[in-house]
């Protein structure tokens, strides 16, 4: 008796209905749109900023939440641009990252744009 190997079909590479995955491309027009901005030299997001500013001290989200006394979620969030900070936890942000000038960093929470 024949023995059959039942396979399943290979993945396509890319999505059946040819659509590039959103995320990606959210991504791909917040990195394009900070980069013009700074490039015409617009303000920045606070949200830009912080993400700039703990990448280059080479910092997780998690790390500077525990620096700072703000829970992951709450940072992810605002990193994401999905919220904007209060004044205090702006400052405890600011603080946390050593920041020389934080009136400028808190400024970008206040009046963003």
């Amino acid at each position: 008796m024949d023995k059959f190997i039942k396979m399943r079909p290979a993945r396509p590479s890319s999505p059946p209905n040819g659509r590039i995955h959103s995320t990606k491309l959210k991504l791909k027009f917040a990195d394009s749109k900070a980069t013009k901005m700074a490039e015409e030299g617009a303000a920045v997001a606070f949200h830009t900023k912080l993400k700039e500013l703990r990448q280059q001290q080479n910092l997780t989200l998690r790390k500077l939440g525990e620096k700072a006394g703000i829970s992951y979620s709450i940072l992810n969030s605002i990193e994401n641009g999905r919220i904007e900070p209060s004044k205090d936890v702006a400052l405890a942000l600011a603080i946390a990252l050593k920041l020389e000038d934080r009136e400028e960093f808190l400024s970008l929470a206040r009046n963003p744009f």
